[in-house]
């Protein structure tokens, strides 16, 4: 029994490492990048301009779009942190409730975290139907 205890350990250890290290590998495309990706030809196609113009509703959608991207992740982390607290519990009871309030906040932080996103867009998609976008 001994054994199988260490042997989840170790697999639950590995399994963490190896997605940490998978969510850091990203691709970043730097200013000096452009021509190599096309991205400037693409911008032409669609806008017709190489520089298209960025309105403020739209600059502040992707800073609030970034914001709740990083809670969603924090939210991922909180949940697997729960989980892993849960499975190395042992049937310590207070190491158990521990882990499950970790759960359950981080769900309600999901539910505040998405309900939060489903207003930005409503009032964002009604300021650009008034604005006339």
């Amino acid at each position: 029994m001994n054994f199988i205890k260490k042997n989840i350990n170790l697999k639950t250890t590995i399994l963490l490492i190896s997605l940490l290290f998978f969510m850091g590998q990203t691709n970043l495309v730097f200013a000096d990048d452009v021509d190599k990706y096309g991205l400037k030809k693409t911008a032409e196609k669609a806008y017709g301009v190489t520089n298209p113009k960025v309105d403020l509703p739209a600059t502040i959608g992707s800073i609030i779009g970034v914001v709740l991207s990083f809670l969603g992740i924090i939210f991922f982390v909180l949940i697997i942190y729960g989980g892993f607290m849960w499975m190395t519990a042992r049937g310590n009871e207070e190491q158990v409730t521990k882990a499950r309030k970790v759960v359950i906040n981080a769900a309600v932080g999901l539910a505040v975290i998405l309900a939060a996103y489903a207003i930005t867009a409503f009032i964002s998609t009604q300021l650009q139907t008034a604005a006339g976008l």
